[in-house]
């Protein structure tokens, strides 16, 4: 049964997560466990804060199934005193940027070691 657009609300979250790998090869995963088989994590925003020191580069990745493999899905330039979101604007609970399915996490990150990004994530869970 699809879900409407209440349902879907009250299964929104949000998720904090500081970025601090600079490592392409293990970057920082934004949720503990990947997600699990059967189900489906829509994402609906990303937003950044700058760290008000100096421009970040950050690169989001799609972790998948294997644990070992990164797809890039984003690389964006955030100024130093800048607040950056994907979508740029208002967003749609509805119509997610990025979906993860089982097995899957998302990733990120940053150019310069040694510092971290501020970032949250709005997203919802569904099953296939």
């Amino acid at each position: 049964m699809p879900l409407d657009k209440e349902d879907i609300r009250q299964r929104t979250r949000v998720l904090n997560v500081w970025i601090t790998s600079h490592l392409r090869a293990a970057p920082t995963e934004f949720f503990t466990a990947n997600v699990p088989e059967g189900d489906i994590r829509y994402i609906t925003r990303i937003e950044f804060s700058g760290d008000l020191n100096q421009t970040q580069l950050i690169e989001i990745f799609k972790s998948l199934e294997d644990g070992v493999t990164y797809e890039t899905k984003f690389l964006i330039n955030i100024a130093a005193a800048d607040r950056r979101q994907i979508p740029e604007g208002a967003y749609d609970i509805e119509n997610p940027v990025i979906s993860l399915s089982g097995g899957e996490n998302l990733a990120a990150s940053v150019l310069i070691a040694g510092t971290s990004l501020a970032t949250s994530i709005t997203f919802w869970d569904g099953e296939i």
